[in-house]
Order: C-alpha cells, then structure tokens, then sequence
C-alpha cells in the first residue's frame, strides 16, 4: 500500500508541476503567486480544520511556528516554480527544483550534527552534476564549431528553480 500511495503521490507532483507550468505560460500576466497564495490559504483552513478536531492541546507553539515556516516556504516554492515553469524550460526547471528541495534538509542535518550514510552522500553529489549538467546552455554562437558550453544563472527559470528548492527544502 505504502508503494501505490508514493507512486500517487510522485504522479500527482508531477502532473501538477506539467500543468502548473503550462497553465503558467499560457495564462495573460504572472499567475504564480495567486495561485501559491490561493493554494495556501485553502491548505492553512484545512490545517486548521484538522487541529480543532485533534484538540489544540495536541498542537504546541513549536509545532504552529514550524507550521507557518514550512508554509512560508511552500508559497515560495509553489510561486517560484510556477514562475520558472513558465519563463524557462521543463526539463531544466523541474529537476533543479528537486535537488534543492532535497539537499536543504541534508545540508541542515549535517550542520546540526546529523551523519548521512555514504550512499546518501553519493546521492548528494550526483544531484549537483545533474545541476550543471541541465543548467548548461551554449556559449556564444551554438552554431560554431567548438563552442563550449557554460552554466547559465542567467539561463531562464534556473533562478527561479534554484529559489523553489530552498522553498520546498524550508
């Protein structure tokens, strides 16, 4: 059950961060932070919803500041990603996102004491290639023979990306 469920839930990210950037790129005007902002607050009354119905002795003042943290950082992350979905491409964006949203929390836990296993560390390393890797964009003239290409900041959406990883990793 555990597997169907992760298999859902991988399905339904990525077919939200499709249409969320398709939606994006053909909606008139910026719609990114609406739509984080939007999502948010229907997600903040569901919260809240379901706290009243477990009693709010069972939430803590850590658990609510937690709270407002991870949703602080989920808006961006969701405004962001949408942003860069819409002004860059898919299959650079997108990965970018992940990886960020992934190393965040191992880099805090190493700063905080924490020692990932080796493969984790692999993990970690091989995230920052496929980085550079899809980050690359030609330099100079593509057409020329030889001409090498470069990491790209500038690149469409790799800002972006990068800000909607440490969103999601908040």
């Amino acid at each position: 059950m555990a597997v169907l469920l992760a298999l859902t839930a991988a399905a339904s990210w990525g077919a939200s961060d499709f249409f969320g950037g398709l939606a994006g790129r053909r909606a008139p005007g910026d719609v990114s932070v609406s739509v984080s902002l939007a999502s948010h607050v229907i997600g903040a009354i569901g919260l809240t919803l379901v706290a009243m119905v477990i009693g709010a002795e069972a939430v803590t003042g850590r658990d609510i500041g937690f709270s407002m943290a991870a949703g602080i950082g989920g808006a961006m992350g969701v405004a962001l990603l949408y942003r860069g979905l819409a002004l860059g491409k898919m299959g650079v964006v997108a990965p970018i996102t992940g990886a960020g949203a992934a190393a965040l929390p191992v880099v805090v836990g190493v700063l905080t004491g924490d020692s990932p296993a080796p493969l984790a560390w692999v993990g970690v390393l091989l995230a920052v290639v496929a980085i550079v890797l899809v980050s690359r964009e030609p330099g100079g003239d593509a057409t020329v023979a030889g001409a090498s290409p470069r990491l790209g900041l500038r690149t469409p959406g790799v800002p972006e990306a990068i800000g909607a990883g440490l969103g999601f990793g908040i």
